[in-house]
């Protein structure tokens, strides 16, 4: 993905020359002579190797970050997908298509159920060391979130979206819970990484990428000193440490705020560069270049500034959330298999 553009102070800030006093230019030269001579002094090499590595990882945060903000219509045709097949299932239940005993239905039940189990290897192939030579974690993952979404569709045809016999209701009413157990944990890993399928985020990248993105607004942030205090003032109450109780806390007020202000602060732009291009006497083109410019700067500060201040909270959630999900996937496991067992048997 491109670069976001960068600002340049020359297209929002024309600078004036300045004059120069009597024997400035000779202590100029002396100041400029002693500033190279401090530069020319070697950075030790594991500052220098820190550094690098630091602004790689942050132009890397910030590629993924921005690729995220990019509207995809595969997720929402997805979930148009998934609800139409459940609907269509549910309003055609009456007719009895399919019979759990024999048939499509009896084989739909075994896709299911199989691709359930088949979500077991995700894990695994992340925790052993061999797992690296069968693929890689963002494919495995792909083929977990895959299967944990169809396999229960596919058990839910299987059953005619209707209840049956004891251990068949609890079978499906512990897939169904597992299920939307796993909607949640779906939720709470994309807040904690650059979209569903990109790597872990970490408040160091994006305090980074929020610095970044400051910078490059420095120039402008004369043209528009209320946002530019608005924008400073999310960013310290972001970063502020506090208390899990308070980060909660945080978690609903500011991130209320910082949603309203992705909404508002657009329309404020626009007013401001409007009534300061017209004083400067710039041109209706130059006014909305600096505008579209200026607009992705602050939506990607924006961005960062919640992701920041929602990220610690989404993490605690994700822990707390694995805790759960794995007995209610044992539990699932067990009454899966007393089914078939039951099923089989009388």
């Amino acid at each position: 993905m491109p670069e976001v553009a960068s600002i340049r102070s020359n297209d929002v800030i024309p600078e004036k020359p300045r004059s120069k006093k009597p024997g400035a230019e000779k202590h100029g030269a002396e100041k400029h002579g002693a500033e190279k001579r401090g530069q020319d002094k070697p950075r030790p090499k594991t500052e220098q190797k820190e550094k690098k590595s630091t602004d790689k990882s942050v132009i890397e945060a910030r590629r993924a970050l921005h690729a995220i903000e990019n509207y995809s219509f595969r997720t929402p045709l997805l979930v148009l997908t998934i609800v139409l097949l459940i609907l269509w299932g549910f309003i055609a239940r009456p007719e009895e298509y399919l019979t759990a005993e024999d048939g499509l239905g009896y084989a739909l039940g075994i896709i299911g159920g199989t691709m359930m189990l088949l979500l077991l290897l995700y894990p695994v192939r992340k925790k052993i060391m061999v797992g690296k030579y069968l693929g890689t974690v963002p494919g495995w993952f792909k083929f977990h979130m895959f299967c944990g979404v169809f396999g229960p569709i596919a058990v839910l045809y299987h059953s005619n979206f209707s209840l049956g016999s004891l251990n068949s209701t609890v079978a499906l009413m512990c897939m169904i819970v597992v299920a939307t157990s796993g909607l949640f944990g779906r939720y709470f890993y994309s807040k904690i990484h650059y979209g569903l399928y990109g790597r872990k985020a970490s408040l160091d990248e994006l305090r980074g990428i929020i610095e970044s993105e400051e910078h490059q607004l420095a120039a402008a942030y004369k043209l528009i000193p209320d946002i530019a205090e608005t924008l400073k003032d999310f960013h310290r109450q972001a970063s502020m440490q506090v208390s899990v109780g308070e980060s909660f806390k945080r978690f609903f007020s500011l991130g209320f705020k910082l949603r309203v202000a992705s909404l508002t602060l657009p329309g404020e732009l626009r007013v401001a560069l409007r009534a300061h291009g017209q004083k400067a006497g710039w041109s209706e083109k130059q006014t909305n270049k600096n505008y579209r410019i200026l607009k992705k700067h602050i939506r990607s500060l924006l961005h960062s500034v919640i992701k920041t201040c929602e990220f610690s909270v989404y993490e605690r959630l994700f822990s707390l959330w694995h805790l759960f999900h794995f007995p209610l996937f044992i539990m699932l496991v067990i009454s899966g298999i007393v089914h078939v067992l039951a099923v089989h048997m009388y």
